[in-house]
């Protein structure tokens, strides 16, 4: 039999529960829910029994379907299975929308999740460029080649206070813990605008604070007087202001106190002459008691002697004393030599000296009586007794004379140097004045070794110049490799004129180029540049720049030997050009491990020109390339602001929001900062909406990705570049070498360089300026015409490769190249016609005019 037949057919089975509205598995259940069907046993009477009696009750009762019992057919298996399939498909269809239904709720969810997050997102860039914006207000001042510069928002020059218009205020007797913010506000109360006001030092004297703080020249007299002597904490502050001196190269120095006289001299002293038993007690007492120290004096014991050109009789028991005060007893001169003195006698003095009190008021009186209308007592500003422990101890009386000036002090010098005062019996006093300007350099012993030849021969030639005028000093500095040279003197000229040949010599002579590999390679490199050539060589790893120190022909061969190993290092490096989609792929992953393959010095990577600059090997080339491949294939999907990194044109990466909305990625904004320096377009700015918003990058923005060193060579290479795009504006001092600049007036005005001395009009720019006359006066001394026509010849004899920019007059040469020729005062020149252009003008102009933008020789 087969084992089917064994089971039982439920489908033929009434569902019992069905009956009694019990069934809970409505259209799934197996069994048979209707009245006609078959029992599982037979009867003799089919019509009668437990069976038929369910059949009467269950009449009249609705199907699954909805129709009533009576109207069913009847079941068969056809049918049954027919049925099982619609309850599966019914299940299926219910599961289908269950699934449906959540389907639905959890997009809602997602949908909800999505637009709390946006939401969210935009508020926090509306923080983010709410705070980009008060960030876009903060300024930073800076000093920088002298002068005093204010940046605004994008490193744009909002103001500055060049060194030939500012002076220095020193605060004096400051609590020591008074801070920098209090110091400003000092000012600031004073009206003093606060972009103006440049703290140059703050630091601790004697337990009290003294600051330093550059100001414009005008202001700062005005804020002196209202300053001088007012109450801050409880304490009279004391203000005096100064002339500045750039600290630029040679440190600059009004020598301190130089407006200060010293005038000392010999205080009055006693000598005693003691008596001994014998001989050899007085040896013994000398020994013993010689070099003792008396009321802060040195006492000075020996064995009195028959004076030269006498022949009376000495004790050879007795002892000479010497260096006693005047006030000494002989009492006291007994308990000083021991009780074993049989006798104690005071020598008489040769000469009156009066006591140091008295004699310092005699002096005085002698200074104000020596000249009318008072004018010592003008002139004085204090009278000061300086006897310290030092000067007692050599019997010296010392006093101070402060006056208004080191020409009044010097006056006052002349007055007594040499002159005897009788109260002084009859001797003259020990001045001291020093001389008001001071700069010093300091060398490496390498370079003074190297340059030794241009030292000795700057020395010999100033050996014979007048030493209050100036003097000249070159010394080692003990303990240390470097040598000290200073230049010191009274003449503002003559010290300058000597201040600027020692920074000549000081500058050695850049090698145009750089390359890292100089750094590295600097101690085994110098040493060999040193040892072939003679010069020494010194790599600045700040500036990017290679100096040599030495003679004319060792310098010669150095720059062969450094422009050698610079070209041979440049052969070893490649520059590709990235496509713009892949910056952003190298600045995160790319150029990381290009970096870690070839040292992070030898990859860079600008992310304005595109340019990566990477060693020069096969193996380094190959990984570029693979590199550049692999950026084409990185997604770049927008953010959920649907905003893009302006700079690499990728969905934004730990997104930095500027003010104007934009936000880049901060990466980027890396990458631009660091590589500012290169480039003279400022300020910088968003480079949103295809780079035309123009929205200034806040300032700490930009410090956040730069070394104080970095952000400082960044600001001098934007303020060069302002000042070659003004010279309206302003000018260099005309001293070679000299960075200090001034601003261009229209009225005609003497200004001296605080760094040189050097004066000049700083409207014609003409040398030592022109005091009383204009300056068309003063061109027409200085003979104009015939410079011009000089100048003139000289360009003509020179083919038409040299002419002058028709906005500056600066002269320009044309090696080679097209005929569009750009001068640093930011004009466009057509070479051929000599006309200034503006920047999207002048192509079409040679083009129109020219026929083309080179010429065309047949």
């Amino acid at each position: 039999m087969h084992r089917d037949a064994l089971k039982p057919n439920y489908h033929m089975t009434p569902c019992r529960y069905y009956a009694q509205g019990k069934c809970k598995k409505g259209d799934a259940c197996n069994f048979v829910r209707e009245a006609t069907a078959q029992p599982t046993n037979s009867s003799p009477h089919p019509m009668h029994g437990p069976s038929h009696d369910r059949a009467s009750r269950n009449a009249g009762l609705p199907r699954h379907d909805g129709r009533p019992v009576s109207q069913q057919r009847e079941t068969g298996p056809d049918t049954i299975a027919q049925r099982k399939a619609e309850a599966k498909e019914a299940a299926a269809r219910r599961r289908e929308a269950a699934a449906a239904a959540r389907r639905e709720a959890r997009e809602a969810r997602e949908l909800a999740e999505r637009e709390r997050r946006k939401a969210t997102a935009k508020q926090e860039l509306e923080r983010l460029t709410e705070k980009a914006r008060e960030d876009a207000t903060v300024n930073v001042q800076h000093l920088i080649m002298g002068s005093a510069v204010t940046f605004q928002a994008g490193l744009a020059i909002r103001d500055y206070t060049t060194g030939y218009e500012s002076s220095i205020v020193r605060v004096r007797n400051l609590p020591s813990d008074a801070q920098e913010r209090e110091i400003r506000d000092l000012f600031t109360q004073q009206g003093v605008d606060p972009a103006k006001i440049l703290l140059l030092s703050n630091r601790l004297v004697d337990g009290t604070r003294e600051a330093k703080v550059l100001l414009d020249a005008e202001v700062g007299k005005t804020i002196a007087v209202g300053l001088d002597g007012i109450e801050f904490r409880d304490r009279d502050l004391s203000i005096d202001i100064s002339e500045y001196h750039s600290p630029d190269k040679m440190g600059y120095g009004i020598m301190r106190d130089a407006d200060v006289l010293s005038v000392s001299w010999r205080s009055p002293t006693v000598r005693y002459v003691v008596s001994y038993p014998s001989a050899e007690i007085a040896r013994q007492r000398i020994q013993r008691l010689d070099g003792m120290s008396y009321h802060g004096r040195k006492l000075r014991f020996e064995v009195n002697q028959t004076p030269p050109g006498h022949s009376f009789y000495v004790d050879p028991g007795s002892v000479k004393i010497s260096n006693l005060p005047s006030s000494v007893t002989d009492e006291t001169v007994r308990n000083i030599t021991w009780p074993d003195a049989l006798t104690v006698r005071r020598l008489p003095s040769k000469v009156k000296i009066e006591e140091p009190l008295v004699a310092a008021r005699m002096l005085y009186d002698l200074l104000k009586d020596s000249w009318k209308n008072d004018w010592f007592r003008r002139a004085l500003i204090s009278f000061d007794d300086t006897t310290d422990d030092a000067n007692e101890s050599k019997g010296v009386a010392s006093f101070n004379l402060q006056f208004r000036s080191w020409e009044e002090a010097k006056f006052v010098y002349d007055f007594l140097k040499d002159r005897k005062l009788s109260f002084l019996g009859d001797a003259a006093c020990w001045l001291r004045l020093p001389l008001p300007i001071s700069y010093v350099i300091t060398l490496s012993v390498e370079q003074h070794r190297a340059q030794r030849k241009y030292w000795d021969a700057l020395l010999l030639e100033f050996q014979g110049w007048n030493t209050d005028e100036c003097s000249l000093s070159i010394s080692d500095v003990m303990g240390k490799p470097l040598v000290r040279v200073r230049a010191l003197g009274s003449s503002a000229k003559v010290v300058g004129f000597i201040k600027t040949r020692v920074e000549k010599i000081a500058a050695g002579q850049k090698v145009e180029g750089w390359h890292p590999g100089i750094g590295r390679l600097e101690s085994d490199f110098a040493s060999r540049v040193l040892a072939q050539t003679g010069a020494y060589m010194r790599a600045d790893w700040r500036e990017k720049q290679i100096k040599l120190y030495g003679r004319t022909a060792a310098i010669y061969s150095a720059r062969r030997m450094v422009q050698a190993e610079l070209a041979r290092l440049g052969s070893l490096e490649r520059m590709t050009t990235i496509p713009r989609y892949g910056v952003r792929f190298f600045l995160t992953k790319g150029l990381a491990e290009l970096q870690e393959m070839c040292g992070k010095e030898a990859v860079h990577l600008d992310p304005a020109t595109l340019i990566l600059t990477t060693p020069n090997s096969d193996k380094v080339l190959h990984a570029v390339s693979r590199l550049i491949g692999q950026s084409k294939s990185q997604p770049r999907l927008a953010g959920t602001l649907d905003m893009l990194c302006p700079i690499c044109l990728c969905d934004v990466d730990t997104p930095i929001v500027l003010g104007c909305g934009h936000a880049t990625c901060s990466s980027c904004l890396q990458h631009l900062a660091t590589s500012a320096s290169g480039t003279t377009k400022y300020p910088l700015t968003c480079m949103g909406n295809n780079a035309k918003c123009g929205t200034p990058i806040p300032i700490p923005y930009i410090q956040r990705f730069l070394t104080p060193a970095m952000f400082l060579k960044l600001l001098k290479s934007i303020f060069v570049a302002y000042i070659a795009q003004h010279p309206h504006r302003l000018r260099y001092c005309q001293t070679p070498d000299c960075e200090q600049v001034y601003r261009v007036t229209s009225r005609p005005r003497t200004v001296d360089c605080p760094a040189c001395l050097a004066s000049l009009c700083s409207a014609c720019h003409a040398e030592d300026g022109h005091d009383g006359i204009s300056c068309r006066e003063s061109r027409l001394q200085r003979d104009p015409v015939q410079q011009e026509r000089l100048a003139e010849e000289w360009m003509m004899s020179q083919g038409g490769r040299v002419k002058k920019c028709p906005r500056c007059s600066v002269l320009m040469e044309k090696v080679d190249g097209c005929n569009h020729m750009s001068c640093y005062c930011g004009a466009h020149i057509c070479w051929t016609c000599g006309r200034d252009f503006h920047a999207d003008d002048i192509y079409p102009h040679l083009n129109s005019a020219h026929g083309g933008i080179i010429d065309v020789r047949q």
